[in-house]
């Protein structure tokens, strides 16, 4: 299992998180997804040997959805936030 978060640029409201949510959820491969709308984000868990971090962003944008990945800062540079 792989994990990806995504940020969906312009996420209005909570029916288009749904709708995005639910555009990767159905795909095959894709064992969880959760939405957080308030800083547009999805993280997607998927099995990599049926899915790719390709094939969900294609769906996302097929759908219209400005899409891109996130890369987290490393645990160490947020401890040094602190």
């Amino acid at each position: 299992m792989k994990a990806v978060h995504i940020l969906i640029e312009g996420l209005r409201d909570e029916y288009e998180a749904g709708l995005a949510e639910m555009l990767v959820r159905i795909m095959d491969g894709v064992k969880d997804v959760a939405s957080i709308r308030s800083i547009h984000l999805v993280s997607v868990l998927y099995d990599e040997s049926v899915a790719s971090v390709t094939q969900i962003l294609r769906t996302l944008r097929r759908a219209g959805f400005s899409v891109r990945t996130y890369t987290p800062p490393p645990q160490h540079a947020l401890a040094g936030m602190a």
